[in-house]
């Protein structure tokens, strides 16, 4: 079965937006991992959202919890491409290599379409702790975040499915 690339990145685009934004509201890397997985379900042979994967990016949402750390979304990104692409066995050194090096070529496209990977930059949140200041960046700058989020769940899904047999590249 093959799925065309625009699809793929229409169906993470919208599910990771609707994750964020939706009656539960996950977070940002939360919902862009989400995203993402269920773009690409059937087309891949990678599951992004693994429980162990979740768990160990608690504390590394909105920067560290603090904003002043990198955006979630773009941690998210870096997960992925390593889920995808990274190895288990830390001494593979060229592994780890390729994989940072995608990781790395992420997160300058990041940087250059939305002028900076920190979560206060991108979010003005300055304390994700404080209840007044969460409530603020839902009105003013929540919508913000959502279209980063859905552009960069796209650019995901075009950097995870390159070689995939499955996936017909837009032409």
């Amino acid at each position: 079965m093959s799925f065309k690339l625009s699809e793929l990145q229409d169906i993470a685009k919208k599910n990771s937006r609707e994750y964020f934004n939706g009656e539960r509201r996950m977070a940002c890397l939360f919902a862009t991992l989400y995203g993402v997985n269920d773009a690409l379900a059937n087309a891949d042979d990678v599951e992004y959202i693994l429980p162990e994967v979740i768990k160990a990016s608690n504390g590394i949402l909105g920067g560290l919890w603090s904003s002043y750390g990198p955006c979630g979304i773009v941690v998210a990104g870096g997960m992925a491409i390593s889920m995808k692409y990274g190895t288990i066995d830390p001494y593979e050194g060229m592994t780890v290599l390729e994989t940072g090096l995608k990781a790395r070529d992420f997160y300058y496209w990041f940087r250059d379409e939305f002028d900076s990977c920190d979560c206060f930059d991108l979010s003005h949140v300055n304390d994700w702790g404080d209840a007044e200041i969460r409530e603020q960046y839902n009105a003013e700058r929540k919508s913000f975040c959502t279209d980063i989020m859905g552009k960069t769940a796209r650019k995901l899904v075009d950097i995870l499915t390159v070689g995939n047999p499955n996936v017909v590249r837009d032409v």
